[in-house]
Parts: structure tokens; sequence; C-alpha cells
């Protein structure tokens, strides 16, 4: 599992949450991310290749991409504590 590449990233507070979003060269399938957020409670991403079935799982900061084709520039939203 080869870690994705970050092209930015931006924290936001959200009360008493903290929110990542950042954007990404390419995520293929089993790419993971360090979100940086001490846990990470859910992942929202965006479909940076049209039609393209995407999804993640989350093990504590990580979230691991399980992704049917490369997504270019595509843009992750994570959100913990």
């Amino acid at each position: 599992m080869a870690a994705a590449t970050v092209i930015t990233r931006h924290e936001i507070s959200l009360g008493n949450k903290r929110g990542v979003l950042a954007t990404f060269t390419s995520i293929a399938d089993t790419n993971t991310w360090d979100t940086g957020l001490v846990v990470c409670e859910g992942a929202f991403l965006t479909n940076g290749t049209d039609g393209a079935a995407l999804g993640a799982t989350i093990s504590g900061k990580t979230v691991t991409f399980d992704v049917a084709a490369s997504l270019d520039n595509a843009m992750v939203f994570a959100i913990g504590v």
C-alpha cells in the first residue's frame, strides 16, 4: 500500500471536531493517506474520474482508498478529532 501524494492540504476547525481537506495528484486502489488527525471518523471523496467507482476504509487516522480506476486530481475531506 503506497501513500497517495497530497498536492494541497487545508485544516478546518469544526467546533469540537477537526477537518482536513486534501487534493491529490492521483489516488490508486489500496493507496493510503495519513490524515494527521488523532482519529479519523469519516472520509468523503470526490470523483476525480467520471464514472469511476470509489470508496475507502478507515483505521485510526489512516484512510485506505478502494477505487476501481485511478482518480486524478481527487479531493478528500476527512473529519475527526
